[in-house]
């Protein structure tokens, strides 16, 4: 289960560094863009990396319930995540409940 969520949390940690260097570099990749396309790009990105950020740290539990029928190891996978997720934002000095 650790090695799991380790690799979850490398694969986010990749893609989101990809998307900071997309975001970072755009203008020099891509050139200024004065039409409504650059909005609406960015807004697909943002609607794709929260599918892809929900696939990463949520495809693995719901395997679990799906295909193994394994409720409990899953629910024990989800509040690890919840704990990892609580200590990333207090550590990014953002505190929530």
């Amino acid at each position: 289960m650790v090695l799991i969520s380790f690799v979850q949390a490398l694969g986010l940690t990749v893609y989101v560094s990809l998307v900071a260097v997309l975001i970072w570099q755009g203008n020099n990749w891509f050139g200024q863009l004065d039409t409504l396309l650059g909005p609406m790009l960015f807004l697909s990105l943002f609607v794709f990396s929260a599918a892809v950020c929900g696939l990463i740290f949520g495809g693995y539990p719901f395997w679990l319930v799906w295909e193994k029928k394994q409720t409990k190891k899953a629910a024990l996978g989800a509040v690890h995540h919840r704990l990892a997720i609580r200590f990333d934002a207090n550590f990014a000095g953002i505190y929530c409940l």
